[in-house]
């Protein structure tokens, strides 16, 4: 399912409400593997709905959520789901379209990184653009010394 920005007229995207339309649906489906919602401004709250929707479900297995202007809330919330999260193997949370970046910084670095040491699916994680400073890349490094299964991990412009 692509939502990505350009799907919509507007350009602004689903927004805060689809992002929690999206959350609600994902709880109970079964069968969509992959997601697409890049650039489509869901904020914290949005994320938030993603992320408990990401507990839940067994079978996505591909999510981008990059440029969704989503901050430090939302990103712990999108963490503490891949803890849980069996099937989810890449996840994108860059920087989007027109530099609406998702902004989480450190607190991506250390959520990220403690879902990343627990994580036994994840292959590929993209966090480029996302201000990484040095606290939240020593909680990345932590995790990789942790990590068996992250094949890609795309840090450019963090």
């Amino acid at each position: 399912l692509h939502f990505g920005r350009g799907s919509f007229e507007d350009g602004k995207g689903i927004r805060v409400e689809g992002g929690r339309a999206i959350g609600a649906a994902l709880e109970n489906n079964t069968t969509l593997t992959t997601l697409n919602l890049s650039g489509n401004n869901i904020g914290d709250e949005g994320a938030r709905a993603i992320g408990a929707a990401l507990e839940r479900n067994t079978t996505l297995t591909t999510l981008n959520l990059g440029g969704n202007r989503i901050g430090p809330e939302g990103g712990r919330a999108i963490g503490a789901a891949l803890e849980k999260n069996a099937t989810l193997t890449k996840i994108n949370l860059g920087r989007g379209f027109f530099g609406n970046d998702n902004g989480i910084g450190n607190e991506d670095g250390r959520v990220n990184g403690a879902a990343l040491a627990e994580d036994e699916m994840q292959s590929t994680l993209i966090l480029s653009g996302d201000g990484l400073e040095p606290e939240g890349g020593r909680a990345i490094a932590a995790a990789l010394e942790k990590n068996v299964t992250l094949t890609t991990l795309d840090l450019r412009g963090s």
